[in-house]
């Protein structure tokens, strides 16, 4: 059998399916996770998957044909989290079938696939592990006559594993497929079957994940001889673009002979996550107020004293303000899911940020530090929470801060300020500290801050600065008896006064100057001209 092969004579009700999309935010192209996301998070997605050769007919080590040629396969999926642990996934397959050689059981053709319902468990995380269970139930929905299905319902569930290791992620399944016997006549029956799938997950930037998946499944029938072991290398990259969308582009080849492993696997996959905002703190209180009596004066006992107006709300607190050792802001800095993007609604912050800084001078250093909550590996929150935080430092420079006022780092999930799993304690978590580490203290000289400023991540001046040029020093005319000489050393003809003659006298030898070597360089030192030699 070659790769990607199968024996069979007849056309039987199998799902060929080999790799399917990971449905969780943190898996692989073929590979699940524990993670389903905060609460409320949903998303949505495809995988559009082309195949080789995924099925041929064998009679020995000959080659009798292809039953499918080429496989196109479109997998859409869609998830929601239910809660901080438990997820729930669908999924739909559509397949086209097409290139198949001239044989009774060969088949092309366009149909669904069998449809999943996806439930996932996250217990955990211990540290650098997390762990997962996973069901899934397969719908027969799809055409048994194309290899597209199946005609009765089948149970895949299993362990899911996730380990940080800090740039690199690994992830495990560990899944048994559990279905009825489907026999083909021939010494092949697709059975029950154990399914092991391991990737690694490679951060080569925040925003670019590097991955490599081995896939493979056994069966556990005893006439499964033809087919019992199948496995596919994929190799491929996710970018994650701003706005949760994610772009996966992977490439497969299968290396056994089991059925569903194919000659060439391309992939292209598209998926867009959403996370639910954090609700905004609710609005505190007005102070209680006493009610007025009402007094019923014995003239006008039908008079009613007049209810007083209420008093008027107390002001919002300002969006920043310094407070002892930091800069507390009233609202949080919002960035879009998983990545380093500001949203609209944090350039007021940030203006106000800057404000405060700007106007009060005796603010001499700012670390901005960024800080995130452990949902999520913890490599990933750290390169995460310190990303964020330079984009705030980047984004305060621009706005007037001078550079040597600030400095940021990331504290990942370290330092919480709120436990448990709930989406509120969460979001407490996720968050952005202005430390005030250095301020000067009244009538301590405080430092003057130049506008001109060259930008340290790209070596250009800061919008608006202006580069200060000196003005040309001005040297007189040659021959003029202003040249080397001070404002009281001048002629008297440069003065309009009349010089007086004096009798020519008889030059003296010139004597050889002197000369005082200093380690440091005096201002009040000045070198006289050297004499002119007489007429």
């Amino acid at each position: 059998m070659a790769p990607g092969g199968a024996v069979a004579q007849d056309a039987f009700p199998i799902d060929l399916e080999m790799v399917r999309p990971g449905l969780s935010p943190r898996g692989g192209f073929g590979i699940d996770a524990p993670h389903g996301g905060p609460k409320g998070t949903w998303s949505v997605g495809g995988l559009v998957q082309y195949q080789l050769s995924p099925l041929r007919l064998f009679d020995g080590s000959e080659l009798l044909g292809h039953l499918v040629g080429h496989r196109m396969v479109l997998q859409a999926h869609a998830g929601v989290a239910v809660s901080q642990r438990l997820s729930l996934s669908l999924m739909l397959p559509l397949g086209v079938h097409f290139g198949a050689d001239d044989l009774p059981d060969a088949r092309d053709g366009v149909g669904l696939g069998d449809g999943a319902v996806t439930v996932r468990l996250r217990t955990g995380p211990w540290r650098r592990f997390t762990l997962g269970i996973l069901g899934t139930l397969f719908v027969p929905t799809g055409n048994p006559d194309l290899y597209l299905g199946e005609r009765l319902p089948r149970l895949r569930a299993g362990l899911l594993g996730f380990t940080d290791l800090g740039r690199v992620s690994l992830l495990t399944n560990l899944l048994a497929h559990v279905r009825q016997p489907v026999p083909t006549g021939f010494d092949f029956t697709a059975g029950s079957e154990l399914q092991m799938e391991v990737g690694l997950q490679v951060a080569a930037r925040t925003d670019l994940d590097v991955i490599l998946e081995l896939s493979s499944r056994v069966g556990l029938e005893p006439d499964q001889a033809g087919g019992r072991f199948a496995a596919e290398l994929l190799a491929g990259v996710r970018y994650r673009a701003p706005k949760g969308l994610r772009v996966d582009l992977g490439l497969g080849r299968g290396l056994t002979e089991g059925y569903g492993t194919s000659g060439v696997r391309a992939m292209l996959g598209f998926s867009y996550v959403h996370e639910p905002k954090p609700k905004p703190p609710p609005p505190e209180p007005p102070p209680p107020t006493e009610d007025d009596e009402v007094v019923f004066l014995p003239e006008a006992l039908d008079e009613v004293a007049p209810e007083p107006d209420p008093p008027p709300p107390p002001p919002p607190p300002p969006v920043a303000q310094l407070t002892g050792e930091e800069i507390v802001i009233r609202d949080p800095i919002g960035f879009e899911v998983g990545t380093t993007t500001l949203r609209s609604s944090s350039g007021p912050i940030l203006d106000a940020v800057a404000g405060v800084i700007l106007g009060t001078p005796e603010i001499g250093h700012v670390v901005i530090e960024g800080h995130a909550s452990r949902e999520g590996d913890f490599a990933y929150n750290y390169r995460l929470s310190l990303e964020r935080a330079r984009v705030i430092y980047e984004a305060l420079v621009l706005r007037g801060v001078h550079p040597k006022r600030l400095s940021y780092r990331g504290a990942g999930e370290v330092e919480r300020v709120s436990e448990g799993e709930t989406e509120a304690a969460m979001q407490r978590n996720r968050r952005v500290v202005f430390s005030v580490v250095r301020q000067y203290a009244p009538g301590e000289p405080v430092p003057v801050y130049p506008d001109d400023v060259v930008l340290p991540w790209t070596g250009e001046l800061r919008p608006g600065s202006t580069v200060p040029v000196a003005p040309p020093e001005e040297v007189p005319p040659e021959g003029s008896p202003l040249e080397g000489a001070s404002p009281d050393e001048a002629s008297p003809e440069d003065a309009g006064v009349e010089p007086e003659v004096e009798p020519e006298a008889e030059p003296e030898p010139e004597a050889e100057p002197e000369y005082e070597f200093r380690d440091e360089p005096d201002d009040d030192l000045e070198i006289p001209p050297a004499p002119e030699p007489a007429p």
